[in-house]
């Protein structure tokens, strides 16, 4: 045991390298050919690896060894391209912000449960970048409950305040793609449906019009990889959601909490 979440054996490292060449590769590859979508199907994850371990106070690595979506988003800044992380793990990847919390090269959006509630108790609406990076991460939190109409309502919000903070368009997006938010996944307190999944690749390739796009794996454990990735693929290759769940609602107190974080988010990034 690494630490209390994280498990290394015989062949981790050597695994964790083969995620890490296979995010390199996927960069090439949507560099090379306009159009491209590049999935990198591995394990151990990563969100949660920062520069020197665990990231920004958290207590444990979260499953993860090296992280790959910051991998992919720094191989694409380095090219000069304009780069767009948007991170919907159920959990905050605090790894991947705090090895780009002062980059303004990459713009990170997250979409995450409360912070207050779950692993790793980091991706606060405060927590905006920064030194030159300073406005250039959103955090957009979720109340535990959440349903489809407050993650769809999330997604909108988070495209328009990252064009209120000056991101335009992207050359390429970078998926951080967890499905634990998945209703009743295992290992949290949200309710999305493969509706969500569908919405959030749609939007936001719909939004910022990108030349290719990355999509790295992160959580997702049972359901929200049977129901969620198909959804999400489907939206990211122009197709219909194969899934088609019914979707989820929230209660009038969760979309009060939302709102308020929202309401700080706005605030801190003057939007």
């Amino acid at each position: 045991m690494f630490d209390s979440d994280t498990y290394v054996m015989e062949y981790t490292y050597d695994a964790a390298l083969a995620v890490l060449a296979s995010v390199r590769d996927a960069v090439e590859a949507v560099t090379r050919e306009s159009g491209l979508v590049a999935v990198v199907l591995g394990r151990p994850p990563g969100h949660h690896a920062g520069r020197k371990g665990a990231a920004m106070g958290a207590p444990t690595l979260g499953f993860c060894v090296f992280n790959g979506s910051a991998l992919a988003s720094v191989l694409l800044a380095d090219r000069g391209h304009s780069v767009l992380v948007v991170d919907f793990d159920l959990h905050h990847g605090n790894g991947t912000q705090e090895i780009l919390y002062s980059d303004r090269r990459v713009y990170h959006v997250d979409i995450h449960q409360d912070p207050s509630t779950i692993y790793p108790g980091t991706g606060w609406p405060w927590q905006t970048g920064e030194g030159a990076g300073k406005g250039t991460k959103v955090n957009v939190v979720l109340p535990p409950g959440a349903g489809d109409d407050v993650y769809r309502d999330a997604i909108d919000e988070a495209v328009e305040i990252l064009k209120g903070v000056g991101l335009r368009s992207a050359d390429y997006i970078v998926f951080s793609a967890g499905f634990d938010a998945y209703i009743s996944d295992g290992l949290g307190y949200l309710r999305a449906t493969s509706a969500s999944y569908y919405y959030v690749g749609r939007t936001f390739l719909e939004a910022f019009n990108p030349k290719g796009v990355v999509v790295v794996f992160e959580g997702g454990y049972s359901v929200g990889l049977e129901r969620g990735w198909p959804a999400f693929l489907a939206a990211l290759l122009g197709g219909d959601d194969p899934v088609s769940d019914r979707e989820t609602t929230s209660s009038a107190y969760i979309w009060s909490q939302y709102r308020e974080n929202l309401r700080v988010l706005r605030r801190e990034l003057g939007v």
